[in-house]
C-alpha cells in the first residue's frame, strides 16, 4: 500500500491514450515528408519511401497505429479497472 501513496488517484479520462499515439503518428509523417524529400534517411525500414512500394507504408502506418492505440487502451483498462 505504499505504493499508492506515490502514484495518483484520480482516474484520467479516457481520452488522455490518444495524445501519445497522435505524437507518434505525427512524428511518422514528418519523418515520412522528410524522407520523400530526401532529407532524411530512414531511420525506419517503412518509412524509406524510394525503396518499397506506398501499400506497404500505410499498411505499417495503419499497424503502427493499431498496436499504439491498442497498448495504450490495454493499460488503461488493466490500471484503471474497478478494484
Amino acid at each position: 500500500m505504499i505504493r499508492r501513496q506515490f502514484e495518483k488517484t484520480d482516474k484520467m479520462p479516457l481520452k488522455i491514450i490518444v495524445w501519445p499515439a497522435v505524437a507518434s503518428l505525427l512524428y511518422g509523417i514528418i519523418a515520412l515528408g522528410l524522407n520523400a524529400a530526401r532529407i532524411l534517411d530512414g531511420p525506419y525500414f517503412f518509412l524509406k519511401v524510394y525503396e518499397q512500394s506506398a501499400v506497404v507504408i500505410v499498411t505499417w502506418f495503419a499497424i503502427i497505429a493499431v498496436l499504439c492505440l491498442g497498448l495504450a487502451l490495454l493499460y488503461y483498462k488493466l490500471k484503471w479497472r474497478r478494484r
